[in-house]
């Protein structure tokens, strides 16, 4: 009884009890493997916060600049949307994920949780994102790098990306404010995302992590300026420079055979059809999600 009490005691001291947080928390838990409870999540989420908002009368500040953004975005998602179906008889139903994404973005811009509780969060995103790679790398997918709930394998690289470049300056900028447990799992998360990431064989975030990892280095070295620091970072990038040379990625293998990035049958498909839908509405074009339903 003891333990639980005290295993209950840390959850409500982690949460706060914030109903908010805990749905935010099971959104980013479910985010990169569970569509259906993903996006049950997200709903509660935005319900919860305007539930507590309208009661306690806190919408989260006065209207600023980024409010005014995220409603036109919002407007026009409806307008093209509609615009699709009256004038080309196409699909309109895609505007309801731009709007879900929206609100969510929405309602966390005006959600004021404390930098610890931010911190937090983030970690349990990126310790998510981790175990679900990992798991799908090595047992369901028989080694293709994939998040069920993200898509496609470039898509995949990019969510993996984003997530690398959290837990890497979380680590880098914020590590005297962390335990040792969340420094531990920060290097484990930064390790695994980054060794993932390239494993995807996208050139372009192949690129972007080499680059986003050597400013976030670069920019700690020039804060902080440690002897330590400076032999840690020259043997990491020893370390990869010459594991790169024995066995490169796939990404650096297209890089270095000079593969194009933009000859590509698929890439052609895509360029063919946003010149068609901005020869054919340059304003509003023809909706979201219509590129197979149009034979060019």
């Amino acid at each position: 009884m003891e333990n639980m009490e005290k295993i209950l005691n840390k959850i409500n001291e982690f949460t706060g009890g914030d109903v908010r947080f805990i749905l935010l928390l099971l959104l980013l838990f479910f985010l990169p493997s569970f569509e259906a409870l993903k996006n049950i999540s997200a709903f509660l989420f935005v319900l919860s916060w305007v539930i507590l908002a309208k009661k306690n009368s806190d919408w989260g500040g006065r209207w600023t600049v980024i409010d005014t953004i995220l409603l036109l975005w919002i407007l026009a998602d409806l307008i093209i949307s509609v615009n699709a179906i009256i004038s080309y008889q196409l699909s309109g139903a895609s505007f309801r994920d731009v709007i879900r994404f929206v609100l969510i973005a929405w309602v966390l811009s005006r959600t004021n949780f404390t930098n610890k509780r931010i911190v937090n969060l983030s970690i349990v995103a990126v310790v998510t994102v981790s175990i679900a790679i990992l798991y799908n790398h090595y047992s369901v997918l028989n080694g293709k790098i994939e998040l069920y709930s993200v898509g496609h394998i470039n898509h995949t690289a990019i969510f993996l990306l984003i997530s690398y470049s959290i837990s890497l300056a979380l680590l880098l900028f914020n590590f005297n404010n962390l335990n040792n447990y969340q420094k531990v799992t920060l290097v484990f998360t930064s390790i695994v995302l980054f060794l993932t990431t390239i494993n995807t064989g996208s050139r372009a975030t192949f690129g972007l992590i080499i680059i986003i990892s050597l400013f976030d280095f670069l920019y700690l070295l020039i804060r902080v300026r440690k002897l330590s620091l400076i032999l840690g970072f020259l043997g990491i990038f020893t370390i990869l420079a010459i594991s790169f040379s024995q066995n490169p990625p796939i990404a650096l293998k297209r890089i270095m055979a000079q593969d194009s990035l933009i000859d590509d049958g698929i890439r052609e498909k895509i360029r063919e059809f946003s010149y068609y839908a901005f020869k054919q509405n340059p304003l509003l074009g023809v909706g979201f999600s219509n590129f197979n339903k149009i034979k060019l």
